[in-house]
């Protein structure tokens, strides 16, 4: 069977004179964690008080007035409309009775810390900062830890080691939220802190935990969850009284059978002096309550009257600017989203333009290929017209030169000559034949210089029509002389 450990845990305010459920003065709280060890504990022994170990701060005084410092100085920022309507934020101060501190004390049974070894009891206060950080990771992250101190001389009834841890509040982005943190941590804390430790290799059992169905049904069960109650109210002096009066008690019933009267006569006489010097101290003690109750149910009352107050009216407030700067922020950014859609929607046009402007003079380039292509195709052709042209000219000026070669080779001057005399002897018989051995003489001179300068051009190289037209009009000439020739004779 394994032990049972509660983790008791405060929230720490600068309210003077604050107390309540899980709530305290934090002054009081620091001094007594830190090296002045400011309590009126009965278990507390000032001459073991070296042994004790710190982490952090060492002075609860220096911790509590740095905790205090920073507290004054937070602010917390609130958006308000001015008279034009226009949202202002403005900045607050935290509560006087805001929660600026938390402390815990992990502190296991006496009987069960007595059998570690050190290293023992360093690992489990360690799985006791590990487990409570996987609980409540914002509470309980590292920097948020400002003091941590091993009590070692608080040996008196029987009592043992055990470490106090002081912090402040904060959540990861740095704003105080004590209230909100501490009830998570009622709510979940000591119901599930058991089972992690238990994965961690700590023999501890789950806490008995309230439960109101059966004591809405079982009086017996109901009484018992009264008197758990009421020693939740005991101080340390009067629960290690009481813890004393019980080993007391339980040694007495040890004693022999022998000695029953003694035991008897011991139980009854220490019972008296225990129960007179307790009777006097709950005397005091309750005087001290009632009037410490009365004076916190006189604040708390003008407290919550006050915070109900500011809190309703800061709270509507804080909705109401936080809806309108909701709607503002819409507005704008839909105002924004509407101009970056029409900035889309004209580059969208200016594209699909340019896409058709493109598209036209890909068009145009497109004809204008085509027409150059057919131009082209038409030079070609006209070209191989001509060449063929030029060839088929060529080749018929061929042949026509060298038909007027052939026909300039028949052509004999003398015979053509000796042709025309002798017509002409034979139409004009009268005349002598020395005359026209005279006339074959000059005429056949004339027809040989004739011929050389005869002119060849290139449609008609041989000029075998002008020739052809001198030879009839000279062979109309001769006819005309020959006939008045013959007359005259």
């Amino acid at each position: 069977m394994g032990f049972k450990m509660s983790v008791p845990y405060l929230g720490l305010t600068r309210k003077v004179g604050e107390s309540g459920a899980h709530k305290a003065y934090g002054e009081a709280i620091c001094k007594e964690a830190g090296y002045e060890r400011a309590s009126r504990s009965k278990t507390l022994d000032r001459t073991l008080s070296d042994r004790n170990s710190y982490v952090g701060y060492t002075s609860g005084a220096e911790l509590w007035d740095d905790l205090v410092e920073a507290a004054d100085s937070y602010r917390v920022k609130v958006t308000r409309k001015d008279k034009d309507g226009n949202p202002v934020v403005h900045e607050r101060p935290l509560r006087k009775d805001a929660i600026v501190g938390f402390a815990v004390i992990w502190k296991p049974p006496a009987d069960v810390i007595r059998r570690w070894d050190p290293e023992t009891r360093e690992r489990f206060f360690a799985d006791c900062y590990a487990v409570a950080e996987e609980l409540e990771p914002e509470l309980f992250q590292p920097s948020n830890i400002r003091m941590r101190a091993r009590h070692k001389d608080e040996v008196r009834f029987g009592g043992e080691d055990h470490e106090h841890a002081v912090g402040v509040p904060l959540t990861f982005d740095g704003r105080y939220n004590g209230s909100d943190m501490l009830n998570h941590m009622r709510r979940n804390f000591n119901k599930n802190f058991a089972k992690h430790m238990r994965d961690r290799g700590w023999d501890m059992d789950d806490l008995e935990l309230y439960d109101p169905e059966r004591a809405r049904v079982d009086p017996e069960y109901r009484e018992y969850r009264r008197e758990v109650r009421r020693n939740y109210g005991k101080t340390v002096n009067d629960y290690a009284e009481s813890k004393a009066l019980e080993r007391a008690e339980k040694a007495v019933e040890a004693l022999s059978v022998a000695q029953d009267e003694t035991v008897v006569a011991l139980r009854e006489q220490l019972r008296a002096e225990v129960e007179t010097d307790l009777l006097l101290e709950e005397q005091e003690a309750e005087r001290v309550r009632h009037e410490a109750e009365l004076d916190a149910i006189q604040a708390d009352k003008e407290a919550l009257l006050d915070a109900l107050y500011e809190g309703m009216s800061a709270d509507f407030e804080v909705q109401r600017h936080a809806y309108e700067s909701e709607l503002y922020e819409m507005a704008r950014r839909l105002e924004l989203a509407n101009k970056d859609m029409e900035r889309a929607l004209a580059h969208v046009r200016m594209r699909k333009s340019e896409a058709k402007s493109a598209e036209k003079r890909r068009d145009v380039a497109n004809a204008e290929a085509d027409a150059a292509e057919a131009r082209k195709s038409e030079a070609d052709e006209a070209a191989s017209r001509v060449a063929a042209e030029v060839f088929e000219q060529q080749s018929r000026s061929d042949e026509r030169e060298a038909e007027l070669e052939e026909m300039y080779e028949r052509l004999d001057p003398a015979a053509i000559v000796s042709d025309f005399l002798s017509h002409a002897q034979k139409k004009l018989p009268g005349v002598s034949r020395s005359v026209f051995a005279a006339l074959r003489g000059v005429i056949s001179g004339w027809a040989e210089d004739w011929f050389k300068s005869f002119n060849v051009v290139d449609s008609d190289p041989y000029n075998l029509s002008k020739m052809a037209a001198e030879y009839t009009a000279a062979h109309s000439r001769d006819k005309q002389h020959g006939a008045a020739y013959g007359d005259r004779g």
